[in-house]
């Protein structure tokens, strides 16, 4: 069931569990680090989970919590997007 709601804000509930995340922030805000850790840190991601990100191409590969793996990385013009993987245990140790 899809979520739209203000990100952080979202992430700070009671919002379960989540197998597939995607986050496109607006450009220039540079929100797509807090947003990871907010993620990472509720533990509101499933064992296994993928996370979408955009940002703009110039900042490069996005900032990621230690523990998760950068699956994929593709630019295309001024856009670049991303595919993280969380660990299998869902959440930090």
């Amino acid at each position: 069931r899809p979520h739209r709601a203000r990100a952080l804000r979202f992430l700070r509930g009671d919002s379960g569990r989540f197998d597939i995340v995607f986050l496109d922030p607006p450009f220039g805000l540079k929100l797509l680090p807090a947003l990871c850790s907010a993620l990472q840190s509720a533990g509101h991601l499933a064992s296994d989970a993928f996370v979408y990100l955009e940002s703009e191409a110039e900042a490069g590969e996005p900032v990621l919590p230690a523990s998760w793996v950068l699956h994929r990385s593709k630019y295309a013009g001024k856009v670049g997007y991303h595919l993280a993987r969380s660990p299998a245990t869902g959440i930090a140790a």
